[in-house]
């Protein structure tokens, strides 16, 4: 690659000019491009492949063979994850089952 750099410096601004082909400035950006599309691709799989069930609050109970009672002792004793969507709880299936491993 035959490159020519030359600066341009002045009171207000600096000025830097690269010239080389254009044809390896095209492989270049498209090496990076695919390069960027692939590591893309490779982490949309992971989340397709790592697809999450959301559950309701009754759906954990029944998952979980617990009451309703004991749901809300697990809630407010943090032993159970959740999260909020306006008013109402949701649980991420993976996030209950590996905190009722750890407990176990």
């Amino acid at each position: 690659m035959n490159q020519n750099i030359s600066v341009i410096e002045d009171f207000k601004e600096v000025t830097l000019t690269i010239k080389f082909p254009i044809d390896e400035m095209l492989n270049t950006l498209c090496r990076m491009f695919y390069h960027k599309l692939n590591e893309s691709n490779k982490e949309i799989m992971e989340v397709v492949n790592e697809a999450d069930e959301t559950l309701c609050r009754l759906a954990v109970c029944e998952l979980l063979n617990i009451s309703e009672t004991t749901m809300t002792k697990r809630l407010k004793d943090g032993s159970i994850p959740y999260s909020r969507v306006g008013r109402k709880l949701v649980f991420s299936k993976k996030e209950v089952l590996s905190a009722i491993k750890k407990e176990i």
